[in-house]
């Protein structure tokens, strides 16, 4: 699926995020580094003790420092 893919792809997965555990990211991240080993085409990072949803600054679980990083990447994306 992902060779169908036509424009770029960024994946933010928080490290504490129960609905993505670390098998699940792993998984995801080692499927986009094969399709673009670059990284350039297919972005994945993870946000150190991010929850589901923490870049929602209206739930109780919102981290400033994720949400930062999380709009910078997406933001640069934009741009590219």
């Amino acid at each position: 699926m992902l060779p169908e893919v036509t424009g770029s792809l960024t994946c933010l997965c928080g490290t504490t995020d129960p609905w993505i555990p670390e098998p699940d990211r792993a998984s995801i991240q080692r499927a986009l580094a094969a399709q673009d080993p670059s990284g350039e085409k297919f972005r994945y990072e993870e946000l150190a003790g991010a929850d589901h949803g923490s870049m929602c600054e209206a739930r109780s679980n919102f981290q400033a420092a994720a949400t930062a990083r999380g709009w910078q990447l997406l933001l640069a994306a934009l741009k590219a």
